[in-house]
């Protein structure tokens, strides 16, 4: 998929709700990696013999704490979408219309009713859907961390390597 500057710098308004959008990716990214790291390490200490009541409950607190904000970021990435989307929705609906108030009347000559009527409902409602859901997805996988670079080498060759087990 390719992004498209002109629609992106046609709807500015989405910009700020796509960015927001990612923000709270990121933010649910981090509670996974400390929600999974807490139990990681109760895992280990559970096997080393070593777990006490405090870690039990410091990882109980840890997972708590970790689901609320994923939770919470489920829901803003969620108005975020929306407001994107809507956002979208009335600047290309706005354009279009004032579009065929300046062709007045002549637009048939270049444009059958139903298709302008297409592109209105149709069109727009797809790129309501590139606005709230693929355009943030895009921009968060681009910042997505990627392999560490001693391990690189690795990862390139054999797709299930993970590189986290061996650098952390």
């Amino acid at each position: 998929m390719m992004i498209n500057k002109r629609l992106i710098g046609t709807v500015s308004q989405s910009k700020p709700y796509i960015a927001a959008n990612v923000a709270l990716q990121w933010l649910s990214l981090a509670a996974n990696i400390g929600l999974m790291t807490s139990v990681a390490a109760l895992l280990q200490q559970l096997y080393q013999g070593t777990a006490t009541a405090r870690t039990l409950a410091a990882t109980a607190g840890v997972m708590v704490l970790a689901l609320a904000v994923r939770f919470a970021c489920a829901l803003g990435v969620a108005r975020m979408s929306y407001r994107s989307s809507q956002a979208v929705k009335g600047t290309l609906r706005r354009l279009i219309y004032e579009k065929l108030l300046r062709l007045g009347a002549s637009y048939r000559q270049s444009a059958h009713t139903s298709e302008v009527v297409q592109v209105a409902v149709e069109g727009v409602d797809q790129l309501e859907t590139y606005f709230g859901m693929y355009l943030p997805q895009f921009f968060y996988a681009m910042l997505a961390p990627s392999p560490c670079l001693p391990c690189w080498p690795l990862s390139a060759c054999c797709p299930q390597w993970c590189c986290w087990c061996v650098c952390l």
